[in-house]
């Protein structure tokens, strides 16, 4: 998506990545115009893995361990990576340079 401030914005979900890997990622982008957000969020969630067991005796395991779940409320937490890339940074700052030195923009301390 692009933002009324020209900036490139775009969020995804990590499912499954390492700190170490994300980090690694983040730093990748040091020198670029990039910024990173993080956000966790919690949601409930309706889940119950079903098991076929032959063995009756599994069976009942099984139904007793998950009917413990029932009426209590499960959460699950998500991350998600929102990236914003400021594509014209460089030409603006180049741009404004050199509107101040055509301008003899000059800026004094008192």
């Amino acid at each position: 998506m692009l933002s009324k401030e020209h900036l490139l914005v775009s969020t995804f979900e990590l499912d499954g990545i390492k700190n170490d890997l994300l980090n690694m990622f983040c730093k990748a982008f040091a020198n670029e115009p990039v910024s990173f957000y993080f956000h966790n969020a919690r949601h409930k969630v309706a889940q119950k893995l079903h098991g076929n067991f032959d063995n009756e005796y599994l069976k009942e395991i099984d139904e007793k361990y998950y009917n413990g779940f029932n009426g209590v409320t499960l959460f699950k937490n998500s991350l998600f990576i929102t990236m914003i890339y400021a594509p014209f940074h460089k030409i603006l700052v180049r741009l404004a340079i050199t509107m101040m030195r055509k301008t003899n923009f000059s800026v004094s301390l008192k």
